[in-house]
């Protein structure tokens, strides 16, 4: 019987498999390829005149594919596997465009140890291109061989043919490569801005840092930044402390016409809760949103509003500061209070990033819209604080927490040396 060839190159001779590290995958997906022929072959096995029922039905039909694959699949399963290869090889010289036909041969020469078994597995694959199917039967064998280049070229395609997958092909890539990203980015990440934002959210998930921001730069280049990717990037890097990028890349994106370094001063836009925006926490017996009715200039004020039957404790807003030089500083905020019940009332704060927190008077009972300043000190080597309104837990009879607040119109304003105002801790 003459032997069909391969429409690609035979894979090189002497290559190791190297499958230890994927044997979750690939039991997983051996599994799932081989359910339809075991069925086959748990139908033939239910009497002993079936493979000479097919034989006959072959010799009655000789072009019918379909005696030629059930017996090569009986064959091999039945540990015939050269038997199994005489059919398999009639079957693709009768069938040569079903992508199945090349399959079944190929994995009954690896199963023999014939290296050209790739070959024909990579033929199945080439008929049908985007069949994601037949791309991972290749990968898997390319990785049973020890074949890198082809299992790096099946998964960048499969990382274009199944988005669903492309966790598990980032995970197969990056232990491939022995967590190499520079190499996983060069030779599996196809330039296409989701997979390449779905990989960028894997980097994070792994805190590759350096690989994160260049590819964060290739994505900014193209201008294929989305606020899934922006805001991603931004908590990344705020949540690794590096303040100076995410502000770099916050002040490009967001706050391009932004003027001062608090961002939304007088809350007249929307409440971002992520990056170097307001942020506010859920907590029981304080509710908050935007006054319309209370503000010293614009058009809103962030008004809070607490219940009278909890004793909670907050930061509600907040908002990380970006500050460049180091030096002395002042927060100033206008703050009103309308009918606060306990004496540990909520308070204006900087908080710094060593820890120290500077804060201005507790707020009680009805106050008009006043000024609140707080003088704090940026040590050398810091760059950010947090500024907003808290409150601690109070173990005092009255410490149920009632009434309202509203704040607006906050600012941060760099001193020079000889200048001093307004009392208040250092951050």
């Amino acid at each position: 019987m003459v032997r069909p060839t391969a429409y690609l190159p035979a894979a090189k001779e002497g290559s190791k498999p190297f499958l230890w590290p994927f044997v979750p995958l690939l039991l997983a997906a051996m599994l799932i390829s081989l359910q339809p022929l075991m069925g086959a072959v748990a139908r033939l096995s239910a009497g002993d005149d079936v493979e000479k029922g097919a034989l006959r039905a072959m010799a009655v039909n000789p072009l019918n594919p379909k005696w030629n694959r059930i017996l090569g699949v009986f064959y091999r399963y039945s540990g015939e596997p050269f038997k199994a290869l005489g059919f398999q090889e009639g079957l693709v010289l009768k069938d040569p465009l079903n992508p199945d036909a090349w399959i079944d041969l190929g994995e009954t020469l690896l199963f023999m140890h014939r290296p050209q078994g790739l070959n024909m597995v990579k033929n199945a694959s080439f008929l049908d291109p985007t069949d994601g199917g037949y791309r991972w039967k290749v990968l898997i064998t390319a990785l049973q061989m020890g074949n890198v280049e082809l299992a790096s070229r099946e998964m960048k395609a499969l990382l274009l043919l199944e988005p669903s997958k492309r966790p598990i092909i980032f995970q197969l890539a990056y232990r491939l490569f022995e967590g190499d990203m520079n190499t996983v980015m060069s030779k599996v990440i196809p330039l296409d801005q989701k997979v390449m934002e779905d990989f960028l959210f894997y980097l994070f998930r792994h805190n590759e840092a350096a690989e994160a921001w260049q590819l964060w730069q290739e994505l900014e280049l193209r201008d294929w930044i989305t606020e899934r990717a922006l805001k991603g990037m931004v908590s990344f890097l705020m949540q690794n402390q590096a303040y100076g990028m995410a502000y770099s890349i916050w002040s490009r994106h967001v706050a391009e016409d932004q003027p001062g370094v608090v961002f939304n001063p007088g809350f007249e836009n929307e409440l971002l809760g992520y990056g170097f925006g307001w942020r506010w926490e859920k907590v029981r017996g304080v509710s908050y949103d935007l006054s319309y009715s209370q503000h010293v200039e614009g058009r809103h004020s962030f008004h809070l509003r607490f219940d009278g039957e909890h004793n909670p404790a907050f930061i509600t807003p907040y908002q990380i500061v970006y500050l460049a030089e180091p030096g002395n500083y002042i927060l100033r905020a206008f703050v009103k209070t309308r009918s606060i019940t306990s004496s540990e009332g909520p308070y204006l704060f900087v908080q710094g990033q060593n820890g120290a927190v500077a804060k201005g008077p507790k707020l009680r009972g009805d106050n008009a819209w006043r000024e609140v300043l707080i003088p704090f000190s940026l040590a050398k080597g810091d760059n950010a604080v947090v500024i907003g309104i808290r409150r601690d837990k109070s173990h005092k009879l009255n410490r149920f927490l009632g009434g309202e607040l509203w704040i607006d119109k906050v600012s941060i304003e760099h001193q020079e040396e000889n200048e001093e105002e307004g009392t208040g801790g250092a951050a």
